[in-house]
């Protein structure tokens, strides 16, 4: 019984050496476990001298059809087939050799190996198109004739892969500014952007497809070959890349008139509402000031839902949210309203509140007109200059 138990423990032994044998002289597991670019020159040349490592894996993979069960066994004839494929006789995998040599973006080929024997051709097919697997095949070419140049091929398709990468980031840019000023154009002429009927066979897609049809045939040719070859993955037409669009000019328009607000001395308001189509009070909020170039200029920061509340309160506090980052305690010298009410009355109307908040006398315009306020502005910029050129 003792004998048997040596025996066995002998054998055990004697196989656990052979495996960590296996793995030892595994070119494979010594890639993933040191990678290609860490190794010294020498060793480098020796591995491209020895070539790509071709087990035949003997791993059988299980599969079944209909009530049938079936197993699938490697056909070593794809390594002449695909000269990048190359395998793990210890993990019994399939690798990339080039990937696994030069990659940089990890995957299933130059990490863990494949061997879904069942979609091996459907995977082959995908990654040997893959433009990481192209640089690198390409990459790979000339140190395997010359093994001395290594470092320098590395480093090389390092660099080819960043410019290639910038190169793109480039187009990408200049492609977007050509659709914002499609999208410039038509906010500022007023126009619709979307049309009825947009499919290609269409004889009116819309002011922005048919704008940018116009206008892309007009470009360069290096933009014109950057969007035929992108145009399958990214358009532009979406009407939610029209509507993102819009969304950060906006956001980048009412970013510039906050900041010159915050820059000005002193400004007005004019406040004013009515009903959308869908029978929604809008109250409309423009504001008026000085610019740092003595320019007299008219902002319009938007419409604002009061269907809830419209009374002189509500309004008061939807006027103090929006001009509360403005300083309108101290900067707030000019209303404008209409005649209502809700909105002119002198004890609890919306420009009496108004006064009660901030800290200084606000001029107040009963009528819509700003043909006076214009003259008052520009008088006191007059003055200023006067009085400044005297001193």
């Amino acid at each position: 019984m003792l004998l048997y138990v040596e025996q066995e423990l002998t054998a055990n032994v004697e196989a656990s050496e052979v495996i960590e044998e296996f793995k030892i002289t595994d070119v494979v597991i010594m890639l993933l476990e040191t990678p290609f670019r860490r190794w010294n020159s020498d060793s480098k040349n020796d591995l491209l001298k020895m070539g790509k490592p071709i087990p035949i894996l003997s791993a059988l993979a299980p599969d079944k059809k209909l009530s049938k069960v079936f197993c699938r066994s490697f056909n070593p004839n794809l390594y002449q087939q695909h000269s990048w494929l190359c395998g793990s006789h210890y993990i019994q995998k399939l690798f990339g050799w080039p990937c696994l040599l030069l990659g940089k973006i990890k995957s299933v080929w130059n990490t863990v190996g494949y061997y879904d024997l069942k979609n091996l051709s459907r995977s082959i097919q995908i990654h040997q198109t893959s433009k990481e697997h192209i640089h690198n095949h390409l990459g790979l070419k000339n140190p395997e004739k010359n093994c001395f140049t290594i470092l320098d091929v590395v480093n090389e398709h390092g660099n080819l892969f960043k410019k290639n990468y910038n190169d793109n980031v480039r187009l990408n840019h200049l492609f977007m500014e050509h659709l914002i000023d499609l999208v410039l154009f038509l906010g500022k002429q007023e126009l619709a952007f979307r049309g009825h009927d947009e499919s290609s066979d269409s004889l009116n897609k819309g002011n922005f497809r048919e704008l940018f049809e116009m206008h892309i045939i007009r470009c360069s040719q290096e933009i014109q070959n950057h969007y035929n070859s992108i145009k399958n993955i990214f358009t532009g037409m979406s009407k939610s890349i029209q509507n993102d669009l819009i969304s950060c000019i906006s956001e980048f328009l009412i970013n510039q008139i906050k900041n010159e607000i915050k820059q000005c001395k002193f400004y007005s308001i004019q406040i004013d509402d009515t009903t959308d189509i869908s029978q929604k009070t809008q109250c409309s909020i423009i504001i008026r000031y000085v610019t740092d170039k003595s320019e007299l200029v008219e902002r319009f920061l938007g419409f604002h839902n009061v269907s809830e509340d419209r009374t002189a309160q509500g309004l008061f506090n939807l006027v103090n949210s929006v001009l509360h980052e403005f300083d309108i305690e101290n900067k707030l010298v000019g209303q404008c309203y209409d005649g209502a009410c809700v909105m002119s009355g002198h004890l609890t109307g919306l420009q009496a509140r108004v006064k009660e908040a901030i800290s200084q006398y606000a001029v107040y315009h009963k009528n819509m007109r700003s043909t006076k306020m214009d003259v008052v502005y520009r008088n006191n910029i007059k003055l200023i200059k006067y009085n400044i050129s005297i001193i």
